[in-house]
């Protein structure tokens, strides 16, 4: 038997096992999937991480506009805001994970 007669006969054997699965399941599996991947998704958000502080030899001290330490709090300030973010929905996966092992 060559190739293509090889992957004919697996295909007709194929679409044989798909006429008997009942698309009412098939449906139920593949939208159970994705909620699965999309619960997936939200777990994996990454934790923000935290700026670097400048050294202290970085800022030259004569005031100038967007210093180091300015553009620094301006991160830092994001980074505790998206921190809280993160935290929070850590906070409500854990009580989703919890609601459906009940």
């Amino acid at each position: 038997m060559n190739q293509w007669s090889q992957i004919a006969t697996q295909f007709k054997q194929n679409i044989k096992l798909f006429d008997r699965i009942d698309e009412s399941e098939l449906c139920k599996e593949s939208s159970f999937q994705i909620n699965y991947q999309m619960r997936n998704i939200k777990y994996k958000k990454q934790r923000p991480i935290e700026p670097d502080q400048p050294d202290p030899d970085e800022c030259c001290g004569s005031g100038c506009q967007r210093c180091v330490l300015e553009v620094y709090y301006e991160k830092l300030e994001q980074y505790e805001k998206d921190l809280m973010e993160w935290l929070a929905e850590q906070d409500e996966n854990e009580d989703d994970g919890k609601n459906e092992q009940s």
